[in-house]
């Protein structure tokens, strides 16, 4: 079930995970960062069983590939702590938003605002040597081609969404009651 943008800020921005590409890739992207903070295989298995029940082990393969590329590249740029929600979590946090916002800069080709966004998740540092920034928007966009190639295209999100998805911050996740989960269709 999707969501347009229009409908995000009234339904409650935290909807935005009720479509397939951003839910992938935010499960794929907290996965991946657990997996290397915590060393354990575990997280990593959760993302590639989630992404399989999601779409076909094919593209499961691609897309999850590709974001698990991405987060080395962003970790070896900017190698911080990023403030994750649980896996399952609706919201996002401030740093998930704006990575997420990022990644759909690039699949829609706006250059500028990719260029903002990739500044913002990169935060201190800003002053990246060139040449890394490129290598980090060349990872974000092949993220951005290979959800394209499936046919898993990203809404756009303006800064009223993204104020209304973080709340502006990076605190702890608000407990999150069942109802308030991500719900996974069962493998066939």
């Amino acid at each position: 079930m999707g969501i347009d943008q229009a409908n995000l800020v009234k339904a409650g921005a935290q909807r935005v995970l009720d479509n397939k590409p951003e839910r992938l890739f935010t499960v794929g992207l907290r996965c991946t960062i657990e997996g290397f903070d915590y060393s354990d295989i575990e997280c990593w298995e959760t993302a590639w069983q989630t992404y399989c029940r999601e779409v076909d082990a094919v593209c499961a393969r691609r897309l999850l590939g590709e974001v698990q590329y991405f987060v080395r590249v962003l970790r070896k740029y900017e190698p911080r702590n990023y403030s994750l929600f649980p896996y399952g979590c609706r919201r996002l946090s401030h740093d998930e938003s704006q990575i997420l916002n990022f990644i759909v800069c690039m699949q829609k080709n706006d250059a500028a605002a990719a260029d903002v966004a990739v500044r913002l998740v990169l935060g201190n540092a800003v002053q990246c040597h060139p040449e890394n920034l490129r290598h980090l928007l060349s990872a974000g966009q092949a993220v951005a081609d290979a959800f394209t190639a499936h046919a898993l295209f990203f809404i756009p999100l303006g800064q009223d969404v993204l104020d209304a998805l973080t709340g502006k911050s990076n605190a702890i996740c608000p407990a999150c009651p069942s109802a308030e989960m991500l719900q996974f269709p069962k493998l066939n």
